[in-house]
């Protein structure tokens, strides 16, 4: 069974390889490698053909951002399944996807999703263990995007959709929104698969509140989802507030 990993990336030079590293260490033996660069003018190019035999395919071409660059990876994929291993971030060990993919109770789902591993700034590691309840999906993420496998054929027909402008950079967010409302079978592993760096683009809580707000009413007012909105809205302050 073949697996796609894709990396998207841009101007990631203090990043990439650490990442390009961690998905060539998998030990598991079938690895589509994608990495699709958006046109970067420092070294990344330069690392990308240090490893250019082992990777099945790679671009490098200006683009409309990272989840444009995601759809042409998706697009581009061949394996069975697809994961996104964005640049700075990492398996959390060499044997994830030979753990995932050699036990055949995983392959009666949609989306494999596990928990994950971040890094602060002082380089500090935390546990982010995924939710249990699947069905808070309607309402949230409830696993890091990184931290999941989605069946090719599936991911090829949920893109991320670029119309979403108001949505940021939570499309990610959104397109696991779709694939649990249009019904694909969600299965959740007790097994870390990432690490990834807090300083990502989505490392704002407030705004990650909003968005999920804004995902979870997309079919129309929810009580539910204000609640859980104003209920993370707390959190969040009082997590600001005891940190002081």
């Amino acid at each position: 069974m073949k697996i796609s990993v894709i990396t998207v990336c841009y101007n990631a030079v203090d990043t990439l390889e650490q990442t390009i590293k961690s998905v060539l260490g998998q030990t598991y033996p079938n690895i589509e490698y994608i990495i699709i660069d958006g046109g970067s003018t420092g070294g990344s190019i330069d690392i990308i053909h240090k490893y250019a035999e082992r990777i099945a395919y790679w671009v490098s071409e200006p683009d409309e951002g990272i989840y444009d660059a995601m759809n042409k990876g998706i697009k581009s994929a061949t394996g069975e399944w697809v994961n996104f291993m964005n640049a700075g971030d990492t398996f959390a060990n060499p044997k994830v996807l030979e753990t995932l993919f050699c036990d055949p109770k995983n392959f009666n789902a949609d989306v494999l999703f596990g928990n994950s591993y971040s890094l602060d700034e002082k380089g500090k590691k935390k546990k982010y263990e995924c939710r249990k309840d699947i069905t808070l999906l309607k309402y949230m993420p409830i696993y890091r995007h990184g931290a999941s496998f989605v069946r090719t054929t599936i991911h090829k027909k949920y893109l991320f959709d670029l119309s979403r402008r108001d949505l940021g950079y939570a499309l990610d967010g959104y397109c696991i929104h779709s694939l649990y409302v249009g019904g694909c079978q969600f299965k959740r592993v007790d097994y870390y698969i990432i690490t990834y760096l807090e300083e990502g683009i989505s490392n704002h809580p407030y705004q990650n509140a909003r968005y999920n707000y804004l995902i979870a009413t997309n079919e129309g007012f929810s009580l539910k989802a204000l609640l859980f909105f104003i209920y993370a809205c707390i959190i969040i302050s009082l997590r600001k507030i005891f940190r002081r």
